[in-house]
């Protein structure tokens, strides 16, 4: 009789579809791996419910998958981007969780939940976040120190900042140097931050560092000393993203529009692709030119990004970019890419259309942010800085801008 039970209840976990050995159901000791097939079972509904297109199925089968077994980091993973929009309390929670030391890829859930943070524009947990991966030695350093560095930027509070100065735990040195300029240029005059800069530039021994004083002597009005600075043979060491961003920012800020739609040309000549379109959207977002926009367009027109999944991200980047530069018809048509992309409708298309054309003053992109997961987080950096009114001011430099600056050998970070 106890064999025949033993039978009929594998049989029926097998029929349900929960994979379970039968030594499983016949050791009592063993018997919490069940739950971890019923989870299992769940997991796998969840993802062929997703891979159909039923969202709300695929929902409430991973919130199965977390009762039964919350240590399913995948899935764990998975709920807690699902639920970033309804409930970010209990994404919050679940990424809290996975963050965990018992748990295995901590930095890979940490990068998740940075960016769930950034779309909501919660700065004040993305800057501890960013201090706390930081301290304990973190992989991706530069990463997180941008991100530090942007969510003090947006919130002029410098307590993390300076916190994690004191106590660096296990921080790269390359995350400590540019965090102490960063600290060093709030205080000073404005020839005393330009100082600090260069001597920065002058003393750096990693492309973070080089590259984090670069985009400083931009926003101080020494641009020309950067394009010079990548005209020199120093600038031929640079990788090419990093080179154009750089150099499409100072031409920006100089306002020398020709020198940069020569460049637009250049970039899209050979065709585009979505690292190439995604550069560009982000510098139209940070530096609005309608004109300039439209050319990128124009240049679309004559060598287009391929219409397909892969290429999603960078679409609605130029999406964003056109509505940013008042490009309706642009919108219009990057919507229609991305609903044929998807298999329909793009349904963020109404929601993006009334952002971009309302005229209120005080817009905050969080409200669409977290609709458009597919978006590069360049772009999402940009779009936040542009739609958040309290941040702090740039330096302006002391001296004039055509002063020249000493170079230095530099390998860009991307």
């Amino acid at each position: 009789m106890a064999l025949v039970a033993l039978l009929g209840t594998f049989s029926a976990y097998r029929i349900i579809g929960y994979r379970v050995p039968v030594y499983v159901v016949a050791w009592p000791p063993a018997w919490h791996r069940i739950h971890q097939a019923r989870a299992d079972y769940y997991y796998r509904m969840a993802l062929r419910s997703l891979a159909a297109g039923d969202v709300r199925r695929s929902y409430l089968a991973l919130g199965q998958v977390y009762m039964l077994d919350p240590d399913n980091t995948n899935a764990a993973r998975l709920l807690a981007q699902f639920a970033q929009i309804a409930n970010p309390g209990f994404s919050d929670a679940i990424y809290a969780r996975l963050l965990l030391p018992s748990h295995g890829d901590r930095e890979e859930a940490a990068q998740a939940w940075f960016r769930a943070l950034l779309a909501r524009g919660e700065f004040a947990a993305m800057s501890g976040l960013s201090a706390r991966m930081l301290r304990e030695g973190a992989a991706q350093a530069p990463a997180w120190t941008q991100g530090l560095l942007f969510a003090r930027e947006m919130t002029v509070d410098h307590s993390d900042l300076d916190r994690l100065l004191r106590s660096p735990g296990k921080m790269p040195v390359e995350a400590r140097t540019v965090l102490a300029l960063a600290g060093s240029i709030r205080s000073g005059s404005k020839k005393d931050w330009c100082d600090r800069v260069e001597l920065a530039l002058d003393s750096a021994t990693t492309t973070f560092e080089v590259f984090y004083s670069l985009n400083q002597m931009i926003e101080m009005g020494r641009a020309p000393d950067v394009v010079t600075f990548l005209q020199g043979f120093e600038g031929a060491e640079i990788p090419a993203y990093d080179r154009e961003s750089l150099e499409l920012g100072a031409y920006s800020s100089l306002g020398w529009h020709a020198l940069e739609r020569q460049k637009v040309a250049s970039l899209l000549g050979p065709g585009a692709s979505a690292p190439v379109a995604n550069l560009l959207a982000a510098h139209l977002i940070r530096h609005p030119d309608p004109g300039v926009a439209e050319y990128v367009f124009e240049q679309l027109d004559k060598r287009p990004l391929p219409c397909t999944a892969a290429n999603s991200g960078a679409h609605a980047a130029l999406l964003c970019m056109a509505g940013v530069n008042g490009l309706s018809k642009r919108m219009g048509e990057q919507s229609d890419i991305l609903g044929k992309i998807v298999g329909g409708d793009f349904a963020a298309a109404g929601m993006l259309r009334e952002f971009f054309q309302s005229p209120a003053s005080g817009k905050n992109a969080a409200v669409f942010l977290p609709a458009l997961a597919q978006l590069p987080l360049e772009v999402v950096y940009a779009l936040t800085e542009r739609y958040h009114a309290t941040k702090m001011a740039p330096p302006v430099a002391a001296d004039p801008p055509g002063r020249q600056s000493r170079t230095h050998a530099y390998d860009s970070v991307e």
